[in-house]
């Protein structure tokens, strides 16, 4: 009980949070929308800035821009190679080099010119927004039909709290939030690339943009909070890593190394390479410790309110996989038994 009050408590500050975050991406945006047509040529900040207040508020609007788009290419790179490898775990120890390969494309699509370049990714954008959009769909289906689960089988990252939560960390949430308003700019400079009335085109864009923007925002967060997903470093919540507590008690059965284990798992190979590996990285226990661990393995079952989530999470998946609900489920105590469950032999 402790625990729901906890993550209640969490998800409406969340959401506060981004409410916030939704009412100044509104006003932003008709503040762009204003300047669109009061400067049908282009204007962003450094320009409007440079008109209204003068040189220098001009160069530090213009410098702060400059340093913003470096980070949000970096981070928005970072974040979609981080994706991509959860769901293919064989590409992790390259991620450095698909993230640097794609910022490169990107740039010298962009050195080809505005219209060019927004050809370019415009099949890529569309079909991330239908494939989010779709999956917010089914999200808010399975939270009104309440078959809407758990992030489970995820290994929390270790993580000791060094403050509560005061209002400087919820300040703190609240600008990391608000990168979500980054490049509602990029409408206000590219006015010259729009079809005839050009303001009037770059203006309903905008008002789409923002409307788009806004709702993938709060959909992604209200469902976020829902999940639970814990802080890990890796995967991402989108492909969460089944690393459960069957997993990690083996790894502490044979003293093995759970970061070592994990990057030699993201490296790919096939059974018997990662079953090599565990031989030759792990202790080398008796017939007899084998047997009590067994033992073990099979009576083992939740001990704590967050492995109970965890436990009731998986039973939810295995229901939902068969189209069942959880409660004319075999009814199992045992994580050994809902492997059983969801392999079909219970």
């Amino acid at each position: 009980m402790n625990l729901k009050v906890i993550l209640i408590g969490g998800l409406i500050t969340v959401l506060i949070i981004a409410g916030a975050i939704v009412v100044l991406l509104a006003i932003v945006t008709i503040s762009y929308e204003q300047t669109i047509h009061a400067y049908p040529g282009g204007g962003g900040a450094y320009i409007v800035s440079r008109d209204n207040l003068g040189e220098m508020p001009a160069q530090i609007a213009g410098a702060a821009l400059l340093t913003d788009y470096i980070l949000t290419v970096s981070v928005s790179i970072s974040s979609g190679v981080a994706q991509i490898t959860s769901g293919f775990p064989v590409l992790h120890p390259y991620r450095v080099i698909i993230a640097v390969g794609l910022v490169t494309f990107m740039m010298i699509v962009n050195l080809r010119g505005v219209k060019e370049s927004g050809n370019t990714f415009a099949i890529p954008t569309y079909f991330f927004l239908g494939v989010a959009l779709f999956t917010l769909a089914v999200g808010f289906y399975r939270y009104f039909t309440g078959s809407l689960g758990m992030v489970t089988g995820v290994t929390p990252a270790e993580a000791e709290a060094t403050q509560g939560l005061t209002l400087f960390l919820i300040l703190r949430a609240f600008a990391n939030g608000c990168t979500a308003l980054t490049g509602v700019e990029a409408i206000s400079n590219g006015i010259p690339a729009f079809k005839e009335p050009k303001s009037h085109n770059a203006g309903i864009t905008l008002i789409w943009m923002s409307t788009i923007l806004g709702a993938m925002f709060l959909g992604i967060t209200f469902l976020g909070g829902h999940l639970a997903s814990p802080p890990s470093s890796f995967p991402t919540t989108a492909a969460e890593y089944p690393t459960g507590e069957t997993e990690m008690y083996l790894i502490d059965f044979l003293e093995i190394d759970p970061k070592a284990f994990e990057q030699r798992v993201l490296a790919g190979g096939t059974d018997e390479e990662l079953l090599a590996w565990v031989r030759a990285n792990s202790r080398k226990p008796s017939e007899q410790d084998i047997a009590q661990w067994s033992q073990g393995l099979l009576s083992s079952g939740p001990k704590d309110d967050a492995a109970c989530q965890r436990f009731q999470g998986r039973l939810q998946d295995v229901a939902t996989k068969r189209g069942v609900p959880v409660s004319s489920l075999f009814s199992v105590s045992t994580w050994a038994d809902v492997i059983e469950l969801d392999e079909d032999r219970l």
